[in-house]
């Protein structure tokens, strides 16, 4: 079965598409009653958790990668990190050159709310 994300991510740049690729094995890996959902529109994945359902999407852009919650103006961020300005959306961001890391407590917490 092709990789419909893998294939998705390989029209961006190449250190772009790593950085998504790693943060997604790294989700998958931690959370592996996700289920993933391939979202070719908006040119991401969606994580759904078995109770919880939607938790959050990777969408990478041309030189970034959005960690994204639906909910995420409603999550505990003592660190500052998550940006956006809607009223609910809030991501975290990575940068090619950033190590892909601390998006776990983000993510158990938006678990939590659902």
């Amino acid at each position: 079965m092709a990789d419909e994300f893998a294939e998705l991510v390989s029209s961006y740049d190449p250190e772009v598409a790593d950085t998504a690729l790693t943060l997604r094995e790294r989700i998958r890996g931690r959370y592996p009653m996700f289920e993933e959902r391939v979202y070719q529109g908006w040119r991401g994945v969606g994580f759904h958790h078995p109770d919880a359902g939607y938790v959050c999407a990777i969408f990478p852009r041309s030189q970034i990668v959005y960690l994204s919650f639906e909910r995420g103006a409603r999550l505990p961020d003592p660190d500052g990190r998550l940006v956006g300005r809607g009223r609910t959306v809030r991501s975290l961001e990575y940068r090619p050159d950033d190590e892909v890391e601390g998006f776990e407590s983000y993510i158990d917490a938006a678990i939590d709310l659902a």
